[in-house]
């Protein structure tokens, strides 16, 4: 239709509706910008909407210059469409046209900021006893793969440390954790998911892989400072270690010892576990080969008061046994 023709009888029909651009958009069921894109002649005019100017207001229009099939239109306009894709992007059933749209893809999620698949960077924490603590949980009962770190305890028991540990998380690195129960097992898994935090860990000395076969020890830069390392067999023994009391017997009457054990399969763990409690004056045994132990009373006591436990199940079991045999816990406790 001609636009002198769409201006007159746009015209007509405002006159004789009596009615702002608003309300005939309700007339005619559409928004109000479609009707001014008919108006310019910039979009086509369905014939329905012709027949009810001409029904309801006695208004008629001039003949339209062409009738166009809407579904033939859809599907030119599909075909169209399909054929300017292969040409920007390549055929999508072909090795190439697959390869140019992953390219485009991987283009997008870049250029897209907030991208769920583009790599967020991470402040990186300054060595401290909070960050030891923390390679010392991940060496005992946590592991790194190439994109997340995972650390399992178990779902009763460690209830409260796993949300300690989560908290520590964040504190540390302003990270995202998450702490999820594994189906029909009594763990739950504290993960992760960050490529940066794998890449820290690495550069720290901490390697991804399996701690066993790959017989991993303590970075340096632990080692070497006191009140890292001890901060470090902190979250070495509150994951793989266990307060256990001894009982035996002797003429009839019923004796009990506490006990500590740390148990891992890295021999390197275990040397430095053994090392830095002999350089804080205690008396570590090896009976095993992957077990330590501390078995006098006053070097567990002197332990928990030097390193202490950020397990709650630890410092349950210790208290408990003291309240039982002396009536009381140690004034520092």
């Amino acid at each position: 239709m001609k636009k002198e023709d769409l201006a007159t009888l746009f015209g007509e029909l405002k006159k004789t509706t009596r009615s702002s651009w608003d309300k005939i958009s309700k007339i005619a069921n559409v928004s109000t910008r479609t009707i001014f894109d008919w108006r310019r002649g910039s979009v086509s005019i369905p014939v329905s909407f012709l027949e009810i100017v001409k029904n309801e207001y006695g208004i008629i229009h001039p003949r339209p210059e062409q009738i166009i099939d809407e579904n033939r239109t859809k599907s030119l306009s599909g075909r169209l469409g399909g054929l300017r894709r292969n040409e920007l992007y390549g055929n999508p059933g072909t090795a190439n046209g697959r390869s140019l749209g992953g390219k485009n893809s991987v283009k997008v999620q870049n250029d897209n900021p907030h991208s769920p698949f583009k790599r967020k960077f991470m402040l990186v924490p300054r060595p401290s006893s909070d960050l030891s603590e923390f390679i010392g949980i991940l060496l005992g009962d946590g592991g790194v793969s190439t994109r997340q770190i995972n650390i399992t305890l178990h779902k009763i028991d460690d209830r409260e440390y796993a949300l300690y540990i989560a908290k520590l998380i964040e504190k540390i690195l302003r990270l995202k954790v998450t702490i999820r129960e594994r189906r029909n097992e009594n763990v739950n898994i504290i993960t992760v998911s960050r490529t940066d935090l794998v890449d820290l860990l690495n550069s720290m000395g901490v390697k991804s892989g399996n701690k066993v076969r790959n017989q991993t020890g303590v970075p340096r830069w632990i080692e070497i400072n006191k009140q890292f390392s001890l901060a470090c067999i902190r979250g070495l023994f509150d994951t793989d270690g266990c307060v256990y009391v001894d009982k035996h017997i002797v003429k009839g009457k019923i004796y009990k010892d506490l006990g500590l054990n740390f148990t891992n399969r890295s021999l390197p763990l275990l040397s430095f576990f053994k090392k830095v409690l002999k350089q804080v004056g205690l008396s570590p045994t090896q009976k095993t080969k992957y077990s330590v132990f501390l078995r006098r009373e006053k070097d567990i006591v002197r332990y928990f008061e030097i390193v202490d436990s950020s397990n709650p199940k630890h410092l349950g079991k210790f208290r408990s046994y003291f309240i039982d045999k002396h009536g009381r816990v140690p004034k520092w406790s």
